[in-house]
């Protein structure tokens, strides 16, 4: 089994689930308007909707000024971060959707003219760059903490079907032996009726020529005839057991064939979804390893 287990885990890529670096790169601007650096960050595996609220929620923290868009950029009037500056500052950006997920182009301007390129202090740049990456990684770690879950989510639901055949293999194992105790006594219940049919045939044939010995008296032959019709009756009743002891077995060992059947398709089941489950729990621990080294 672990062999099997190996073989199949040997072929199992995660290349989805690799954790991509975040990164905040710098380029010069290259609108008249400003000579402000645009900053620029990608931000894996999520959606333009998502990262669109998250982002105006963050720009606009301890602001006080208004959010607006122009020319398709948005701007954050008043935003505040002192790492960043003393003073309130223009937050110009947009976001993008890309194959992998969104870009986030972000500069900063210190009037309302978007003119000043103030941000020339290494500490601010280097403050401005951990703003956007402090934002990239969050994002990116909430929707990876979603996959996780889903992932767990869905390992916790095969470890369960897989206490499901556990439990209906042991049932069916149970069911068999229950049958197979059943089936002994009945086997043993059936030899002893066996016997008494044979005494009783002996005991019938006796009484037969008691009857007809008894021809010539009506009432001794009357009454040597119900005695010999209760005897009937009862070798008739052990006859009707053994008959019924008999229609249970076959029924008893009809449903343990099915019961085999049972075992053998959970026998099949349990070993395909234990590498199943091995194959998912490489799953989930490549995702925690991703969701641990995202910096």
């Amino acid at each position: 089994m672990k062999k099997i287990i190996l073989i199949a885990l040997s072929g199992l890529t995660f290349s989805a689930y690799t954790q991509e670096p975040i990164k905040v790169g710098i380029s010069p601007s290259t609108t008249t308007e400003s000579s402000n650096p645009t900053y620029t960050v990608d931000i894996p595996q999520v959606t333009l909707k998502d990262v669109k609220k998250d982002w105006l929620s963050y720009t606009s923290k301890s602001s006080k000024g208004k959010a607006t868009i122009e020319n398709g950029e948005f701007v954050q009037q008043s935003a505040v971060n002192k790492n960043i500056s003393p003073n309130p500052f223009f937050l110009y950006s947009n976001l993008t959707e890309t194959t992998a997920g969104v870009r986030l182009n972000a500069r900063i301007g210190f009037n309302d003219l978007n003119q000043s390129s103030n941000i020339t202090d290494s500490t601010q740049r280097l403050a401005f760059q951990k703003y956007l990456h402090d934002f990239a990684v969050s994002e990116y770690k909430d929707v990876v903490t979603i996959q996780l879950k889903k992932e767990e989510n869905k390992l916790d639901d095969m470890e369960k079907d897989l206490a499901k055949l556990i439990k209906g293999g042991e049932k069916s194992i149970k069911t068999i032996n229950s049958n197979d105790r059943s089936n002994e006594r009945a086997d043993d219940a059936i030899a002893v009726n066996k016997k008494d049919i044979v005494t009783s045939s002996e005991k019938i044939t006796e009484q037969k020529t008691m009857v007809e010995m008894n021809a010539e008296d009506p009432n001794a032959k009357k009454g040597a005839e119900k005695t010999l019709g209760n005897m009937e009756d009862d070798k008739k009743d052990l006859q009707k057991e053994n008959e019924s002891a008999y229609k249970k077995m076959d029924n008893r060992n009809k449903e343990s064939r099915e019961e085999d059947r049972n075992l053998v398709n959970a026998n099949q089941s349990y070993e395909s979804k234990v590498v199943a489950i091995e194959k998912q729990k490489a799953l989930v621990n490549a995702i925690k390893e991703k969701l641990d080294h995202i910096l």
